[in-house]
């Protein structure tokens, strides 16, 4: 999905879903810095919900990440951390409680 481009996003949603009859998506934690449960992302979630989409997340690494992973590899080190952070985000904005048929 080509976030953070919301209407090219919700252009993909229905090409996956209506013309090429798509399981589910899978979305990065965060795209350019902006993390999953940011209200920039709002419409791509209400569309997501309302299609009672099944949405699988997938770590990435934060920009500057090379900074703090003591020379270890980043999916080593900061997938953990990267998930952790769209978690928290998802959750302390309210995003998985306001839209609960994304699966």
């Amino acid at each position: 999905m080509p976030l953070p481009e919301i209407d090219a996003s919700l252009r993909e949603i229905a090409h996956a879903l209506d013309d090429r009859n798509a399981d589910g998506f899978a979305l990065l934690t965060h795209v350019q810095g902006v993390y999953l449960g940011d209200a920039r992302l709002d419409p791509v979630m209400e569309e997501l919900n309302r299609r009672e989409a099944v949405v699988f997340v997938h770590p990435t690494s934060p920009a500057g990440c090379a900074h703090v992973d003591m020379g270890r590899p980043a999916p080593l080190v900061e997938y953990l951390f990267d998930t952790k952070r769209a978690v928290i985000n998802l959750v302390l904005t309210a995003t998985l409680s306001r839209y609960p048929a994304i699966r």
